[in-house]
């Protein structure tokens, strides 16, 4: 097997960094380590010879083997691998050190022992001669010349045998006396086979139950900055930077993935016995069974969980390591060993990362409008996110007693792929890491031919469709995203446009619109030579809002008046059937709000809220006093472009109810609209 330059050049680099990480890769053999994998007696004049070749074959297996575990069984990495990034993890910025994926879209690439021994053999073979030196330093006692060279390599549990046939004609320079031999050989103590075979069985159990996905989504449900699903009663939406909250998830499995532990290897020990945990397993199934039983109205004002915990003999501190005795130790069916596993996630590696419902970089969330039977609950603040996440993850085993001692790495990887909150080993998860809408072949690969104008016109006045310059164009076919460029002046032309090619991912792709101001346009392409966008123009104008009081009983609104000391109104304010949501609190800093230049229908609800103080060491909750609600609030063009301000109303209702289960009646008014009419914006 012969390498190019590059797979060679590889290979010293991955030579250099095990010497650099404490890696002994020359060790003289003594005697006894040899002793099986060298079969043949002889003369006590020839042992020099023996022994040298002997130890050249030690040394160059013996760097074999580090290699090739570094590189989870590839000593060279094959080509369809090496020239493919989604196919294995970079450990060094210049791309020589690659640790190939196990699993590729589904596909084992596990190597054989069978494959692993072929690369051993072949290794030897290329560089023993250079380690033996054609027998120079032998030239003052012997002649020596040698055949063909057969190389053997057994793999097992614990050691690696080196079985080398090498004939040697020899002629002693002393006396004349000619000699043969051929048996040449090491036996390699490692547990390299052992260490394959617990690999090989976590990668399995990966493929059949996903448990690393499953630990992913489990640790993204816990993180209070990684949004899952949620439900809050209070009236302030609530929103997620989506760059700060990949971060979070990078920090979160670079953080936790190493506290993974396989059973039966050499773990760090749990703070309690095994038993301990198991007996606390028991406990929490009686625990959730008291919770299914439990009368509340039976210990109103108590300690509920207290009062739980003790009928479930639960005991009173709980282990800080219970979390990953329950969700982090995973059994594999190892044999026991005394090998050490490690799993680990570095975010220089990259993260695809794409949660979906998204807006403008943002998550956030959406206050229920129209639930009018879950009256006991005054604002129900609710999001539900779902998330494609693909990112790669290495296993590192180690055996500290290999090679007397100097240890032994073997490393495999594979990518996390999780879609929909779903684990998915299809084609799906394997857009590039750093950037998961761009793919640089994917948009590269054009379907050649004439170039498409596109134009981009957007409102202006009243409505006026003017074309626009500086329009960032993009192209979508399913979850792959290129941006094309921005329209400019067309030379030889009046107009601003961008003449470009199209990727050649989709028949029928869309093609989307984006400039700072407006709102994004979008068409799909079904073939023509000459694209038009419509895109909407945004003006910002300030907002003011005031009260009225609405006396229940009598069924009247009184006048105007201006918002409490402790009251503030929470308004969501959307497109209808767009992507344009925007929320805002009065008071505050920025109290504005974009309207379409030309024109447009919004869903708009307005939370009146009385703010909760404390009284002594009670904090009183934020209570719903009143609103406004519309699901189609119709703002033509020339009301946008003629104010300076939109004044919003919102009804006070009386009286103000007391309680929580009281407030059904006003959020039955708040919802059927009847006063929409009466207390409609005004527009100044």
């Amino acid at each position: 097997m012969k390498m190019n330059k590059r797979a060679q050049v590889a290979l010293f680099i991955i030579v250099g960094l095990i010497i650099l990480l404490g890696v002994t890769t020359v060790v003289y053999i003594k005697t006894d380590t040899t002793i099986k994998a060298v079969e043949e007696t002889i003369d006590p004049e020839l042992v020099p010879i023996q022994r040298w070749v002997n130890e050249c074959v030690y040394t160059i297996g013996k760097e074999a083997i580090k290699i090739l575990a570094y590189q989870g069984g590839y000593l060279v990495v094959p080509e369809e691998i090496a020239n493919n990034k989604r196919a294995y993890i970079p450990i060094d910025p210049g791309d020589f050190v690659k640790i190939p994926f196990w699993d590729f879209k589904g596909q084992k690439r596990i190597p054989s022992i069978k494959y692993m021994e072929e690369q051993i053999q072949d290794h030897v073979k290329e560089n023993l001669l250079t380690c033996i030196g054609d027998f120079s330093g032998f030239d003052d006692l012997y002649d020596i010349e040698a055949g063909e060279m057969i190389i053997e390599a057994d793999i097992s549990d614990e050691n690696v045998i080196l079985d080398i046939n090498y004939p040697l004609d020899i002629v002693l320079k002393v006396g004349g006396t000619q000699r043969k031999m051929n048996k040449f050989g090491a036996k390699l103590e490692t547990q390299f086979g052992k260490m394959y075979n617990l690999a090989v069985k976590i990668m399995e159990e990966e493929q059949r139950i996903y448990f690393m996905e499953n630990i992913t989504l489990d640790l993204m449900s816990l993180h209070p900055n990684v949004p899952m699903n949620g439900m809050e009663f209070n009236c302030n939406p609530k929103s997620w930077l989506i760059s700060d909250v990949k971060q979070d998830t990078q920090l979160l499995m670079q953080t936790m993935l190493p506290r993974i532990r396989i059973e039966n290897t050499n773990y760090l020990p749990f703070q309690k016995k095994i038993s301990f945990y198991e007996n606390l397993r028991k406990q929490a199934g009686k625990l959730r069974e008291a919770y299914e039983e439990f009368d509340y109205n039976d210990f109103e004002g108590s300690d509920s969980f207290a009062i739980l915990r003790d009928e479930a003999n639960l005991p009173d501190e709980i282990p800080d390591d219970a979390y990953d005795y329950f969700h982090l130790f995973i059994d594999v069916d190892a044999d026991e060993s005394d090998l050490k596993v490690n799993v680990r996630y570095d975010p220089s590696w990259g993260m695809s990362f794409r949660p979906l419902p998204q807006n403008n970089g943002f998550l956030k969330s959406n206050m229920a409008r129209g639930q009018r039977n879950l009256f006991n609950f005054f604002c129900i603040n609710q999001y539900h996110f779902i998330y494609d996440v693909v990112y790669p993850i290495m296993f590192t085993l180690q055996d500290e007693n290999s090679f007397a001692g100097s240890g032994l790495n073997f490393n495999f990887g594979f990518s996390i792929t999780i879609n929909d909150n779903t684990p998915d080993r299809s084609d799906f998860g394997y857009a590039p890491l750093e950037v998961p809408d761009v793919v640089d072949d994917f948009c590269d690969t054009t379907i050649g031919g004439d170039p498409v104008d596109i134009t981009v016109r957007g409102s202006g006045d009243l409505g006026f469709a003017e074309e626009l310059k500086n329009v960032t164009i993009g192209y979508k076919c399913f979850n792959m995203y290129c941006e094309l460029g921005q329209t400019g002046f067309l030379s030889g032309t009046t107009h601003y446009r961008l003449s470009t090619v199209l990727p050649s991912g989709c028949k029928f792709p869309f093609l989307y619109a984006n400039k700072e101001g407006y709102l994004e346009g979008s068409i799909q392409y079904t073939g023509d030579a000459n694209v038009e966008i419509p895109i909407n123009k945004i003006r910002e104008i300030p907002i003011q809002v005031v009260k009225n009081v609405y006396q229940s009983n009598g069924n009247t609104l009184g006048a105007d008046e201006p918002l409490g000391e402790n009251e503030k109104v929470v308004i969501t304010f959307s497109v209808v059937n767009g992507s344009y949501d925007q929320y805002v609190t009065i008071p505050s800093k920025d109290e504005k709000l974009g309207f379409l230049e030309s024109g447009g229908e919004y869903t708009i609800t307005a939370m009146l809220i009385r703010e909760g103080k404390i009284i002594g060491k009670t904090a009183l909750p934020d209570k719903l006093i009143g609103g406004f609600h519309n699901e189609k609030l119709t703002v033509s063009g020339v009301d946008v472009l003629q104010s300076d301000a939109v004044v919003f109303h919102v009804f006070d209702y009386r009286p103000t109810p007391a309680r929580k289960t009281d407030s059904g009646e006003m959020l039955r008014y708040l919802f059927d609209s009847e006063y929409v009419d009466v207390i409609s914006p005004e527009y100044r």
